[in-house]
């Protein structure tokens, strides 16, 4: 399995967006942001009281957050995806946050 991670993609518009994989849109033109990032929004599959995320297992996010230290984790769900304990490790990272 190649190493996949997180491409950060400078957004200049929403108006020039195409579909990558999984179906989610991106930026066109594919000009890489390297710098820090100040507020981080996450998706996935479930979320617990303690701020735990359960995602797709691929660990992508994980090892994404590793490298932003000092970025807001914000996790983000509809209602009936945060339950009250979800299976962690310890290597998975917490949310600072879940919005839901």
């Amino acid at each position: 399995m190649p190493n996949r991670e997180i491409e950060n993609l400078h957004l200049k518009s929403t108006e020039n967006l195409v579909k990558g994989k999984f179906n989610t849109l991106h930026p066109k033109e594919e000009i890489k942001y390297e710098g820090e990032i100040d507020l981080i929004i996450i998706p996935g599959l479930g979320f617990d009281k303690k701020n735990n995320r359960l995602g797709f297992g691929a660990g992508y996010y994980d090892k994404f957050l590793q490298s932003q230290p000092k970025a807001i984790k914000m996790g983000i769900a509809y209602p009936f995806q945060v339950l009250e304990k979800i299976p962690s490790e310890p290597h998975d990272i917490k949310m600072d946050l879940v919005i839901y």
